[in-house]
């Protein structure tokens, strides 16, 4: 099975957590406030950072052997469309991101195929998108 991960990720804002979910309807899967501290393990211990912007994030994981794009297209149907108008104000007072990553340990394929209509979406919202894929597929 292959681990399929969707987000839309905003980030260096300076409206609230609270407001960007409740305009989008979403609860975050991920969020942090610019300023708030974190630690992260380090070989000598731990290291004390700080957040340097504010995030929010919508994630979709699914461990699957559906074609990526399949996955992807759901998404910007269920979460993106619907949401067009309140994206595209957010995105203009920080940085939208539509992000896919794949871990691929079967023989999925990691091929992907955007429509003239999806490519135009993303843009009109002012998102970037980032793709990552991972291929873990076992060589005979």
């Amino acid at each position: 099975m292959d681990k399929v991960s969707i987000a839309l990720k905003y980030s260096k804002f300076s409206d609230s957590i609270e407001d960007i979910s409740n305009e989008l309807v979403l609860v975050p899967t991920d969020s942090n406030v610019k300023g708030e501290r974190y630690s992260l393990k380090s070989h000598d211990g731990r290291i004390e950072k700080q957040y340097q912007y504010n995030y929010w994030e919508y994630r979709f994981v699914i461990e699957t052997d559906v074609w990526i794009q399949t996955i992807a297209n759901s998404f910007v149907d269920e979460v993106v469309e619907p949401r067009k108008e309140q994206l595209k104000r957010i995105a203009s007072n920080g940085q939208l991101e539509f992000f896919i990553s794949a871990e691929l340990y079967g023989m999925a394929n990691p091929g992907f195929h955007f429509e003239k209509e999806t490519i135009a979406l993303l843009a009109y919202i002012g998102a970037e998108i980032d793709i990552d894929l991972y291929n873990f597929t076992a060589k005979g």
